[in-house]
């Protein structure tokens, strides 16, 4: 009884460590009595809004905070980087490392992007997504929200906070169909730092999620809560109350990880939507031809051991509806040989409903909703 105990709980610790998980860094510089008390509301937004994010995709949260509180401690280049290197990530994580402080530009470096000013040195943002770039995960975003204490604005209305139906789907759509880095901030070389930069992101994420029907959402991602977010900034800063308002854009770049591209070959599928098309053709398609390099691109693109999980929904009445079966990939297969070919199925699911090995190579499973028409 005591080894089954064991096993099991092996087995449980191992589900818990590859669950899919949202990584919060917060390096935050409220010392500093000239906005330290808005630095402190902007630390309660973003960890609001990535709670948020985390439970609607149905991952876990954790948060790792370094300030520069009274003590000082942790709000160094050392323990920021040791941070870091420390975590553990998986495949499917996402990993948000979020700057409030001051930004500086190093004089003979070319980069757009600030280096954070911490107690002890500075450390360059590019320098944090290399860091970030050796890590496994989807989805990782640098943010910088830098200081600029001259500019001067007028308190703007939020939006209310309305949680819709669809935030769910909206939320998959912002954080998980794009994989790779992406690095955002407030400020560019020569050009101030943009006021109220946090609360606009944030802003502008619920915005994203006050949609009430599914075919009024937009072709949304981060780079588009990164523009709607310049939208809103650019139009409270011709507003404001700044003598000669500038131009402030926004400093933004995507970078793609090798590690998070399918691998290269005759059957590489850029896009898990044209995964969706494969399982189409195999399922409907009359030709035996078309149908088996189908099922040869899917074996490709899929580990040996994958286990897919099919829904069933059929409108007619003499065949049970929502059937739930779970399956080997080559069962599938086998399966779908025998669909009637003269009922056409469509293939539906969610970014959310698959996954991925650690090197992003091969999807592990999938679930997906048939639905015969």
């Amino acid at each position: 009884m005591e080894k089954v105990l064991l096993i099991f709980s092996l087995f449980f610790l191992s589900a818990q460590a590859n669950a899919q998980t949202l990584h919060l860094i917060l390096v935050s510089d409220y010392a500093d009595p000239a906005f330290g008390k808005v630095t402190l509301q902007n630390e309660v937004e973003i960890q609001e809004m990535f709670t948020n994010v985390s439970n609607k995709l149905g991952y876990g949260f954790k948060i790792l905070y370094l300030n520069n509180g009274l003590s000082n401690q942790h709000f160094n280049r050392m323990d920021v980087i040791a941070g870091i290197d420390s975590m553990k990530t998986y495949s499917e994580d996402i990993t948000i490392l979020y700057y409030n402080g001051y930004g500086m530009y190093q004089t003979g470096k070319n980069s757009n992007f600030p280096s954070f000013r911490l107690t002890d040195d500075t450390l360059p943002m590019d320098e944090v997504t290399k860091h970030l770039k050796d890590k496994s995960g989807r989805l990782v975003m640098v943010i910088a929200d830098t200081r600029d204490t001259q500019n001067q604005m007028k308190a703007y209305s939020r939006p209310l906070r309305k949680v819709e139906d669809y935030s769910k789907i909206i939320t998959q759509k912002l954080f998980l169909e794009q994989t790779g880095i992406f690095k955002i901030s407030s400020s560019g070389k020569n050009m101030p730092s943009y006021p109220y930069f946090t609360m606009a992101f944030v802003d502008n994420f619920y915005k994203a999620l006050d949609i009430s029907k599914e075919e009024a959402i937009p072709l949304i991602n981060i780079k588009y809560l990164r523009q709607k977010t310049q939208n809103q900034l650019d139009s409270m800063i011709l507003k404001s109350e700044i003598t000669n308002p500038q131009k402030i854009m926004m400093t933004y770049e995507r970078i793609d990880k090798s590690v998070k591209t399918y691998p290269s070959s005759t059957f590489e599928i850029p896009s898990w939507k044209q995964m969706k098309t494969q399982l189409e053709l195999l399922t409907n398609s009359a030709a035996e031809g078309d149908r088996k390099k189908s099922a040869e691109i899917i074996r490709n693109i899929f580990t040996s051991n994958a286990i897919i999980e099919v829904k069933t929904e059929n409108r007619n009445i003499n065949v049970q509806n929502n059937v739930i079966v779970k399956m080997s990939l080559e069962d599938y297969i086998i399966q779908t040989e025998k669909y009637d070919k003269t009922m056409k199925r469509t293939i539906n699911f969610e970014v959310g409903d698959f996954k991925r090995t650690e090197d992003f190579k091969k999807f592990s499973s999938l679930k997906i909703v048939e639905r015969i028409k």
